[in-house]
């Protein structure tokens, strides 16, 4: 037997696009997403949100929030840029963030609840809406981008001088928590470049977005959007000083364009402003958090000793000593006068309270050490949890007086139409941060005081305790020798007798250990002081409140001086209103690049714009798909200054109907790109599912080469309306190693069938992974949905033809 394979070595036959994974899902899935830099993806239900794997679809571990201890299921959830974190929002309208990382570490649970509890990081809570008729409409996270290379850099992109010298001080922008290390790597800081997480959310018919920088700092808050619809988008430029919102409904298509030009403009000053509000809130609230566990564990600590207390109290109540004096005039009697005929009710009591078992030497002397553990425990939780947090506050807020003060001199940053940062409110914030450092240690030196006055207090106790035991026994007793061991100096009778007479709250009724001793600590940690004047100053929680104020109106300044300057444009389509797909994807242009690579450009007169807005949408033609590129400005001005837009149409060969388009884009910041050089990467093109016959296929057209015609934008009101094309380029479709005449002027894209049904079928992109997901129609007896994972880098090798020759 002979065996010969014919191949084809020149041209080997291929289908586009390499079929990675298929997925049956029993429940209908309404979110789908890729990871931009690893190989993970979120598949979102209705009733829950689970991770995979990407390349395998390996089940990792299902996410639900938790909203006062009932389970809550999530409703959209979004990738932070760089895949290191996870924004979920729930149906409470509470936006979560979770450190990828940490659910990863938990996936050996099947369901993980996300709560704030559970979040390493408190302040990203920023976003909550507590009205159940709020509904989410989209979520999604962008971050900035380097400028091109080869830019000739204009005088307002110039990278600023920092503000002001600050050391090495990268370990004071992180947000208190105790492995520090490990979060170094994804907390934002003064370093991290900008990202924005933005929230389209509709209440009762009214359509708002927010956006927050670093997921965290709400810079925008409740921006309206006009139009209502089903579908809504939102892109971003790569320095986030354009942003496009687009919303499709049976009535009307808009994109609304907002231009922000102060996110550019004092992108340094909000990169450290954002770093040091995530820091010093999240300080704050674990200074606010810590106080009741403190006071929790301090009073647990005291508690051996009020319970004999109780027992001294019950005796001393039946010799009735109590009609006309307390228990601390009673313990200073006893301390001068000791044991006398003419006291004999209190030497009587006393004696018959220091002989009880509940005042054995050993379990005294256990109970001393015990107490030695707990008060140092105490300690240890106010240096770690009050004074580190209280002393960051202070170093974070004088950073941030000095960035006010800064601002405030330096012209170009203090805007006409509002300061970004006031000096005025930096100082208050100070101010308050010192007086809170100042009330933290003085309350470690109530804790100080307080260890000295327990030790003399349980000292004086044994000693009593073992003369009252050693009394009538011989001299040479094991008892008189332990009484003359246990022997206080007269300094700690000194000390306690000044313990006791000094005035406290309610003596009569308080017979408390720190009522008796006079203990301050735990008042400083309380809500509010004793009224009998012995505590003059402010408690914790006031200057914590003072603080918290503060800085609310500090940090409040940035968000409503970027509102101000912010300017808006809405876009129009021309011809009959369609619901049908559209995409939308914000490229850098050439503007006066010395050339062109990497870079937009859609015509030879188009060369001088930076930023171009890309919309594709298909139209009634159900063949065909109107491209167009209008400019935006890099600098922030006005984004439709120039009433033009550049645009075409292009006619898919064969195609019947469009389900889905999607801009496949390697944006050029991603872990994965090969370069960090600002340029946007070789991955550019449209895809399209669209309906062929009876089958679905995917296909990917490059828009690069394609050159677009110039046609004015016709006003309307203050908006404008995008024309209708009036040019048309044919677009054929060619498998590997089709011979392609490219001399009839029409442009070739990749096709491959992937689906034999008709129905629905939605596109998920990730240009940074270079993949898509596909979601296939099914046989309508099918239950549930089909996701395909495609690698459309790489085209999929056929088997080869073997034949056997006898």
């Amino acid at each position: 037997m002979t065996m010969s394979m014919n191949i084809d070595d020149e041209n080997p036959p291929s289908t586009p696009f390499t079929l990675l994974q298929t997925r049956r899902f029993a429940a209908p899935s309404t979110l789908l997403r890729l990871c931009p830099s690893m190989d993970l993806l979120l598949v979102l239900s209705a009733s829950s949100l689970t991770l995979y794997r990407s390349v395998t679809f390996q089940k990792l571990v299902t996410l639900t929030t938790n909203n006062d201890n009932h389970s809550t299921a999530i409703a959209l959830a979004a990738w932070r840029p760089d895949g290191r974190w996870l924004a979920c929002v729930d149906q409470a309208g509470r936006v979560l963030l979770q450190d990828l990382e940490a659910i990863l570490a938990s996936a050996s649970s099947p369901v993980v609840t996300i709560s704030e509890d559970t979040m390493p990081q408190q302040p990203f809570t920023s976003l909550a809406f507590p009205s159940s008729t709020t509904q989410w409409k989209a979520l999604v996270w962008y971050h900035v981008g380097k400028a091109h290379a080869s830019w000739s850099k204009h005088e307002d992109d110039e990278e600023e001088i920092p503000y002001f010298l600050s050391g090495d001080s990268e370990s004071h922008y992180l947000p208190y928590h105790k492995k520090k290390e490990a979060l170094a790597s994804t907390i934002p800081t003064r370093h991290t470049p900008l990202s924005l997480l933005i929230a389209i959310s509709e209440d009762a018919g009214v359509y708002q977005w927010h956006g927050c920088l670093h997921g965290c700092y709400p810079i925008l808050q409740q921006i309206p959007i006009s139009t209502r619809g089903d579908d809504v988008r939102v892109v971003t430029s790569t320095n986030l000083t354009q942003l496009a919102v687009s919303v499709i409904s049976s009535q009307k298509t808009t994109i609304t364009l907002y231009s922000i030009p102060s996110l550019h403009q004092h992108r340094q000053a909000l990169q450290t402003i954002s770093a040091l509000y995530a820091s010093t809130n999240t300080r704050l609230l674990r200074l606010q958090e810590a106080l009741p566990e403190i006071l929790g564990a301090w009073k647990s600590s005291l508690k051996p000793l009020d319970l004999k207390l109780q027992g001294l109290v019950r005796l001393l109540e039946n010799y009735g000593l109590f009609e006309a004096t307390t228990l601390r005039q009673l313990l200073v009697q006893y301390i001068l006068s000791g044991h006398t005929r003419a006291a004999p009710n209190l030497s009587n009591a006393m004696d018959q309270f220091f002989t009880g078992v509940q005042m054995n030497d050993q379990l005294i002397q256990r109970l001393e050490a015990s107490l030695t553990v707990a008060v140092a425990n105490v300690e240890s939780q106010c240096r770690e949890h009050l004074l580190e947090p209280a002393q960051a506050c202070v170093h974070q807020f004088s950073t941030l007086h000095g960035l006010a003060r800064q601002i405030a001199a330096d012209p170009l940053l203090n805007d006409e139409d509002g300061m970004l940062l006031s000096a005025k409110h930096s100082m208050r914030c100070l101010q308050q941060a010192e007086g809170l450092l100042l009330t933290v240690e003085r309350t470690l030196v109530q804790l100080l005081e307080a260890r000295i006055r327990l030790r003399d207090w349980v000292a004086w106790l044994r000693a009593v305790g073992a003369q009252i035991k050693a009394r009538g026994t011989a001299p040479q007793s094991a008892r008189h020798e332990n009484a003359r061991k246990r022997r206080v100096p007269d300094a700690v009778v000194q000390r306690l007798l000044r313990y006791l007479s000094e005035s406290s709250g309610d003596e009569a009724s308080d017979h408390t250990t720190e009522s008796i001793l006079h203990l301050q600590f735990a008042q400083l940690l309380q809500e509010s002081a004793s009224g009998d004047g012995t505590t003059s100053s402010t408690t914790l929680p006031q200057c914590f409140t003072g603080v918290q104020s503060s800085a609310q109106a500090l940090f409040a300044g940035p968000p409503q001086c970027i509102t101000q300057q912010m300017q808006t444009k809405q876009l129009y389509f021309g011809g009959l209103s369609t619901t049908r797909p559209m995409a939308m994807i914000i490229r850098m242009g050439q503007g006066n690049a010395a050339t062109s690579e990497g870079l937009y450009c859609p015509a030879p007169d188009a060369a001088r714009f930076r930023q171009w807005l890309l919309v594709a949408r298909a139209v009634d033609e159900k063949s065909c798909v109107d491209v167009h590129a209008i400019p935006l400005s890099w600098n922030g001005q006005n984004s439709v200054d120039s009433p033009q837009t550049w645009t075409s149409r292009l006619h898919l060969d064969g195609c019947d109907e469009i389900l889905a388009a999607e801009f496949y884009s390697d944006d050029g910041k991603s872990n994965l790109s090969g370069e960090s050089n600002g340029k946007e990467g070789n991955r550019q093109s449209l895809v399209i599912l669209m309906r062929v016959g009876n089958n679905v296929q995917l296909s990917v057209v490059s828009y690069e080469g394609l050159e677009l015609t110039m046609q004015p934008l016709t006003p309307r009101e203050s908006n404008w309306v995008l024309p209708q094309p009036d040019t048309t380029i044919q677009v054929q479709f060619s498998s590997p190693g089709d011979d392609v005449d490219e001399e009839n002027g029409a442009v070739f894209g990749k096709t491959r069938t992937v689906s034999n049904y008709t129905g629905r079928a939605s596109l998920v992109l990730s240009g940074s992974r270079g993949m898509a997901a596909v979601e296939c129609p099914q046989d309508s007896d099918v239950q549930g949905v089909v996701w395909n994972l495609f690698d459309l880098e790489e085209d999929e090798e056929e088997a080869d033809e073997v034949s056997l020759d006898e």
